[in-house]
């Protein structure tokens, strides 16, 4: 952990490494977690190129890097992931809004860019918190991908449709059969 002693509220003195320390009963500290730290925003909706509207779930994870600007900057864990949450958002829908749904979903591996979606994410996120908030971001990736429910009905109208088409095939190309075998007997009798 991170220590802050602050005296009236203004950080005088960071302590970065484990030990004994001594401290006046006038001045207090604030705690820090040097470790790596998730957060777990709520799931977005956001639009993609091709005008879909997705809800996208994200999680982040991320280090504080240097104590007393974040300090100084955020104050503490809730209010920086408050602001992780605003970058967060603006980030996804930047990203998310120069691709095509078929990159997020789809059954041909090649379409799907996922790791380049977070990648883009992460290093336009990383950019911004180390500068503004103290906070150096590893990762940033992508827990959940819903369909809002407006769009579900028409993706299973799409399929229902689809299955109509190939079961007509299905229909016409045995009724053909039945011709034909109905036309070879007739003739042979």
């Amino acid at each position: 952990q991170y220590k802050i002693v602050t005296f009236f509220g203004k950080p005088t003195n960071v302590v970065l490494e484990p030990g004994l320390y001594f401290k006046s009963p006038i001045h207090n500290t604030i705690t820090l977690d040097k470790r790596c730290l998730m957060y777990n925003p709520t799931p977005s909706e956001y639009l993609t190129r091709d005008k879909k509207n997705v809800v996208v779930g994200v999680f982040v994870n991320y280090k504080i890097i240097d104590p007393l600007n974040f300090y100084v900057t955020v104050n503490d864990i809730p209010k920086a992931e408050a602001y992780l949450d605003d970058l967060l958002y603006s980030q996804v829908s930047a990203v998310l809004g120069e691709y095509d749904l078929s990159s997020l979903v789809s059954t041909n591996s090649e379409a799907m860019k996922i790791d380049e979606i977070t990648q883009k994410i992460t290093q336009n996120c990383r950019q911004r918190a180390e500068k503004d908030y103290s906070i150096n971001i590893a990762s940033v990736k992508l827990k959940q991908l819903i369909l809002p429910q407006q769009n579900k009905q028409s993706v299973f109208d799409r399929m229902r449709a689809e299955r109509e088409r190939i079961a007509k095939q299905y229909r016409a190309e045995g009724e053909e059969a039945a011709i034909k075998i109905r036309a070879t007997t007739d003739k042979e009798c």
